[in-house]
């Protein structure tokens, strides 16, 4: 053999004495953690009260955190106080109380014509000389002026009337003359009916 084929087997012997020291060294270390694990003063548990372990079981690390405590609700705030309104000076008091621009005026409607006053009916006759014949006296007053008056209701209807004087300074009211009894008759029925006037039958002279 030469001195290269001696040469490669101490060194072969050299690497497999490397792996050696290093699997001993492994093993070694192996045996001295053992070691210390069985000779280390075990850790006692904690004491418990009432049969509930004091220490908080620790979190499994897949489980939720627990929620956090909700805050409290913010008061309302409380409004501010409206601001005191000063008072309107005299000035500010007597522009308000007159306004800037006049109201514009109304324009006044064109006063209508006036209706024509009717015609006076003609005043009744007062005579002493009256047309013979039959009469409905219908009033007798001692004023002139009321027997004047009802004379007009009269006319009013379409009624003829006269006024004659009678003793003891009366004046009554006379409807017609009719020419006959019968006719006055029908007269002073026909008359209550129109005018609502009750009379009784008189001849002149």
């Amino acid at each position: 053999m030469n001195k290269d084929a001696y040469k490669d087997i101490f060194q072969g012997w050299i690497a497999k004495a490397g792996e050696y020291k290093m699997a001993i060294g492994i093993a070694a270390a192996c045996t001295v953690i053992v070691l210390v694990s069985l000779v280390w003063p075990k850790p006692k548990p904690a004491p418990t009260i009432s049969g509930i372990n004091a220490t908080p079981p620790a979190s499994h690390p897949f489980s939720s955190p627990a929620p956090a405590p909700a805050a409290p609700e913010p008061k309302p705030a409380a409004p501010a106080p409206a601001p005191a309104t000063a008072a309107p000076s005299p000035m500010q008091q007597e522009l308000a109380a007159k306004p800037l621009f006049p109201p514009a005026s109304k324009p006044e409607p064109e006063p209508k014509p006036a209706a024509p006053a009717p015609a006076p009916a003609p005043a009744p006759a007062i005579t002493q000389s009256l047309p013979a014949g039959y009469y409905v006296q219908v009033g007798s007053f001692q004023d002139k002026q009321h027997a004047i008056a009802l004379a007009a209701k009269v006319e009013d209807k379409h009624w003829q009337s006269r006024i004659a004087a009678r003793p003891g300074g009366l004046h009554a009211v006379w409807v017609g003359p009719y020419p006959t009894r019968d006719a006055v008759d029908k007269a002073k029925q026909a008359l209550k009916k129109d005018t609502g006037l009750s009379g009784f039958v008189v001849k002149f002279p």
